[in-house]
């Protein structure tokens, strides 16, 4: 049914991530499809808070959250499965949806975040990705 699957991953939530990546996998691999990870890098473009960093932040932290992304993938088995890894940068349900058109995903896997560590997929995030992406969109519970 589904052959191409973005993967939002919060690197922040390392017990998060970990459990539904592997969710993700087990989906994946039952119907023979391949996942594309993305992590979303936050913008500080507002001038008043974007003055508060160096001028090569945003790049440096694109870079990094690769780098941490792809030994994430590494670390956790992915590296059969994961077709693309991707870093967005902005808004995370825009970024989200903007990746799962990018790569003509067939399907999103959210997972459901925590409220103690303030998850950016809980939420209006995970709504308005519900509500606006291309393509079907699962939430896997833990």
């Amino acid at each position: 049914m589904f052959k191409s699957i973005l993967v939002p991953l919060d690197l922040g939530d390392e017990a998060e991530a970990k459990s539904l990546f592997a969710s993700a996998q087990d989906f994946a691999e039952g119907m023979g499809a391949k996942l594309n990870v993305l992590t979303v890098v936050p913008s500080f473009s507002m001038p008043m808070v974007a003055s508060f960093f160096p001028a090569d932040f945003e790049k440096k932290a694109l870079k990094t959250g690769f780098e941490e992304l792809t030994t994430f993938v590494a670390n956790h088995g992915g590296s059969d499965i994961v077709e693309k890894t991707l870093v967005g940068h902005g808004s995370v349900y825009k970024e989200i949806i903007g990746a799962a058109e990018e790569i003509e995903a067939d399907a999103i896997i959210l997972g459901p975040g925590s409220a103690e560590t303030g998850d950016y997929l809980l939420g209006h995030n995970a709504a308005r990705v519900m509500r606006h992406a291309p393509c079907s969109v699962v939430l896997l519970r833990s």
